[in-house]
């Protein structure tokens, strides 16, 4: 009588572990209240609109950014309605009033489908552009994801895209960055797209998905789209180390943060984008080359830690060798939040830009205001051409100084 009352005990025992097991690997995914999809392996409260039971096999075709180690901490695809079950809910159709009428955007068993016309005067072309503002909380960093299928090839790849923009606010009213994009590939059939490790600007509330396609690069022809997600991969957290001390890069009021700036030292402390770009007679000479049309290029750049400073002047001579094709240059800064460049960052927005049609020496310069909680900041040269073929510049005695004690940065 023992031994069965132990076997019954160990068969017990062993079903309680197998459940809890399966138990563990169900993953629920429910539809709150704002629309928003979330994948968790606990049932749905009562606050959401629907609950059912996915395998992680499904979930894996259907959302690939999603994974079982993911739903540990709650990760949700951000986009409402990215698998158009509920039509456009959630979407935004941009004013395409100039476009013509025969444009059409329509969802049909949960597919988004396409299909923008060439307008008959080419000065009124306006691409189809769909819209989402998505607050993206505290997410550090994301995946993009999508399916696509084109009917038919379009004359290129870059007719459909789905663009990223970083916005400031949660409602996506101003203050936009461009940020990442999906293209799918020239191919039949359905394309998984995806994006990883996507990380927002400094400061941004939201991320706007825009899914467009260009009238004269589709030719006509209808594409499909399902499956929109953006995810959380990892949140924002507030380090508890000490900061690096401000007072460690801060520099006097007046003094230049660029290293070797007058390029007596050659190109010490500056990186090219390219190896067309290099260092002649004291000063540095970016060239820009094309075949086919218009193309622009960086040029050098170099990465400075500011400190306690939030009020700077950049600048610098520069001189335009060509003026056919037309030649631009400019020099712009990117702010970062950690030292040497590191962490999320943010245009500067305010640039120094050469003057068209003159090819002597300018000197040019610009004052520019820190966002809040900046370390660092990246200087650095573009060049571009309005036409095909060579454009060449020259930048001398770049500078990025402080121009006023430090405080309260105005944005």
């Amino acid at each position: 009588m023992k031994t069965i009352f132990y076997i019954i005990c160990i068969n017990l025992i062993f079903l309680s572990y197998i459940k809890s097991a399966q138990a563990a690997d169900e993953i629920y995914q429910c539809r709150l209240a704002d629309g928003a999809t979330v994948f968790q392996d606990k049932p749905c409260d009562d606050n959401s609109e629907q609950e059912s039971k996915v395998d992680l096999e499904a979930l894996a075709k259907r959302y690939p950014s999603v994974s079982r180690a993911d739903t540990s901490f709650n990760r949700r695809n951000l986009v409402v309605n990215g698998d158009f079950e509920s039509g456009l809910d959630g979407w935004k159709l941009k004013d395409t009033s100039k476009t013509r009428e025969q444009n059409k955007v329509w969802v049909s068993s949960g597919i988004l489908k396409i299909q923008s016309w060439i307008p008959e005067k080419t000065r009124f072309i306006q691409r189809i552009v769909l819209l989402q503002c998505v607050p993206i909380g505290n997410a550090a960093k994301l995946t993009l994801t999508a399916r696509f299928k084109q009917i038919f090839m379009p004359a290129r790849a870059s007719a459909n895209r789905i663009n990223v923009y970083w916005m400031k606010h949660e409602d996506c009213e101003n203050g936009g960055e461009f940020g990442h994009y999906l293209e799918p590939k020239k191919k039949h059939g359905w394309q998984k797209l995806e994006r990883h490790q996507l990380i927002p600007a400094l400061h941004s509330k939201a991320a706007m998905i825009e899914i467009t396609q260009s009238p004269l690069s589709a030719e006509n022809k209808v594409a499909l789209w399902e499956n929109i997600a953006l995810v959380p991969t990892k949140a924002y957290k507030q380090s508890l180390s000490a900061k690096p001390s401000l007072s460690k890069h801060t520099l006097p009021i007046g003094m230049n943060y660029i290293k070797n700036s007058s390029f007596r030292k050659g190109l010490a402390g500056w990186r090219a984008s390219s190896n067309m770009n290099k260092w002649v007679n004291g000063a540095i000479q970016t060239t820009i080359k094309s075949d086919s049309g218009g193309l622009g290029s960086g040029g050098f750049s170099q990465c400075v830690n500011v400190g306690a400073n939030r009020f700077f002047e950049l600048g610098g001579k520069v001189k335009v060798m060509t003026t056919k094709p037309r030649t631009s240059t400019r020099l712009r800064l990117r702010w970062y939040s950690e030292v040497n460049c590191m962490g999320p960052s943010r245009a500067g927005y305010k640039n120094v830009d050469a003057e068209l049609g003159q090819t002597g020496w300018q000197e040019k310069s610009t004052e520019i205001n820190a966002p809040e909680g900046i370390r660092s900041a990246r200087v650095n040269t573009t060049i571009g051409i309005n036409d095909k073929g060579v454009g060449v510049v020259y930048w001398d005695d770049i500078f990025l100084k402080a121009v006023q004690e430090a405080g309260p940065s105005v944005r």
